[in-house]
């Protein structure tokens, strides 16, 4: 069978070496949809031979082994691989004895010294032992969702109903005692949202619920919550926009997470008497937003970590505003943010602040349908 994407000589060798040591199966077509390679992998993954693959076409077998999972029908189904553009499917392999396997494959175009597509390239992994892990994830996470946060809620309740004189009169000591425990039940309950705020990032369990906001009310709504919190250690919140209102199609839920906790993180850190400054950029497809404070900044070395789950800086100054963090709030911005089709990141320098920045995607302004709510 005649192929113009040819490998020769010493090139051929090395060739075939990659193939058969590739970890995932692999199937080369020509141009004209023939199978003309198979590896060790894609043999053992679909149960047929080298030889039995050899100059069949797509749909007889290639292609026509992998049931395809429509978009929607599986929340796992599609993403994009950033380094390579390809976009990577799942889909179910069915076996030649009959047994269906999810795997996850991606396609890629072969081309020519003239830039001509001459044939193309599968390659496809078994994803069994992934889903049955994510599986068990939703499990614990719905198991934690009610054996936790229920009885907390319930102590938490009686509580507050203790507090309030509703089981008769209490003194001033037996206030004090309630209040300390009530205070420390609901640092409790925190910390259990904070875990399964962990457990569903890794499940990729973040669901969104979109509308067309304002950035502009987005980011007063939350300034407001903080002005007497900040007010409180003598700082200034400043917030700087672009006079054009910016759309974003987003959860505003969530991205005022965001901005909760970035701003919630700036005036912890912040000294008495600065500023925390929050700016908003217009850019042609995208908005960028920032909070900058003066608090005593990231070392250099944790600067690659300071988005990692239940990572706090060692060499950070611990304050009474401070200790009670659970190093989780950075790792749930950018989980929420790159949700959005944005990213996050960071600048800082030891002794004078930090500014954090994060990035999404922004919608025309056609009137009816943006949200001010």
């Amino acid at each position: 069978m005649e192929n113009s994407c040819k490998v020769g000589g010493n090139n051929n060798f090395i060739f075939k070496l990659v193939i058969n040591s590739l970890p995932v199966g692999l199937f080369v077509f020509d141009k004209l949809g023939h199978i003309i390679e198979v590896n060790p992998a894609a043999e053992t993954l679909c149960g047929y031979s080298r030889d039995e693959l050899l100059g069949k076409c797509c749909g007889e077998m290639g292609d026509g082994l992998f049931d395809m999972i429509a978009p929607g029908e599986d929340e796992d189904t599609y993403n994009r691989s950033e380094d390579t553009g390809a976009e990577v499917r799942e889909a179910i392999l069915i076996k030649k004895d009959g047994e269906r396997i999810p795997v996850l494959y991606f396609d890629a175009a072969l081309k020519d010294e003239d830039d001509h597509i001459c044939g193309l390239v599968k390659m496809f992994r078994d994803i069994a032992a992934e889903k049955k892990m994510r599986k068990k994830h939703k499990i614990l996470i719905s198991m934690f969702a009610h054996d936790l946060k229920a009885p907390v809620a319930i102590a938490g309740g009686f509580l507050s109903r203790l507090l309030m004189g509703k089981a008769g009169e209490l003194n001033e000591k037996q206030k004090n005692y309630l209040t300390v425990i009530n205070n420390e039940l609901k640092k409790l309950d925190n910390h259990i949202h904070s875990f399964l705020d962990v457990l569903r990032m890794e499940a990729g369990e973040i669901k969104l619920s979109l509308e067309k906001c304002s950035m502009e009310k987005i980011i007063y709504d939350v300034v407001n919550e903080f002005q007497e919190r900040a007010a409180s250690k003598d700082i200034r919140l400043s917030v700087n926009v672009p006079e054009q209102n910016i759309l974003v199609m987003v959860d505003r839920e969530q991205i005022q997470r965001v901005f909760v906790n970035l701003v919630d993180n700036a005036i912890k850190y912040s000294q008495p008497h600065t500023e925390v400054r929050i700016l908003i950029e217009d850019h042609d497809r995208y908005v960028v937003c920032k909070v900058m404070d003066r608090g005593p900044g990231i070392p250099e070395e944790d600067l690659p970590h300071i988005f990692d789950p239940f990572f706090r800086a060692a060499s950070q100054e611990r304050t009474e505003d401070t200790s009670d963090g659970t190093g989780i709030g950075l790792a749930v911005v950018k989980s929420i943010v790159e949700a959005h089709n944005g990213r996050v990141w960071v600048n800082s320098t030891v002794g004078k602040g930090t500014t954090f920045f994060f990035s999404i995607p922004k919608v025309a302004d056609d009137g009816p349908g943006n949200s001010d709510k």
